[in-house]
């Protein structure tokens, strides 16, 4: 899918990804400005935080935070049976200098 954020407006996009069971999800995000992806557990009530590594030990999965234009990857691996939903959260960081960006994101289910 491809998607824009403005980061007045609209600076955070969340996306619902399904995981299925005994796979593994590839996440890729391409983007012309510096936007970063994250993933939240199934039970997040909310994809802001203040504390990084206190997110860790609660709703926040990892994420991939390289500079610039760089291509953002994510793995996430469910080793349960059962399919399970997680959150992709596309996101300008704090220190972004343009104010709007497009990003295409892709999943890819793996073995």
């Amino acid at each position: 899918m491809t998607a824009t954020l403005d980061f007045t407006e609209d600076p955070v996009d969340v996306y619902r990804v399904w995981v299925p069971g005994r796979r593994s999800v590839a996440l890729r995000l391409t983007t012309n400005a510096d936007v970063d992806l994250e993933l939240f557990q199934p039970s997040a009530k909310t994809v802001y935080y203040t504390n990084h590594r206190k997110a860790l030990r609660g709703p926040l999965i990892g994420g991939s935070y390289r500079s610039g234009r760089s291509t953002e990857t994510f793995v996430i691996s469910n080793d349960s049976r059962n399919g399970v939903y997680v959150f992709a959260c596309a996101f300008k960081p704090r220190n972004a200098t343009l104010l709007d960006a497009t990003y295409r994101l892709s999943a890819t289910v793996r073995r």
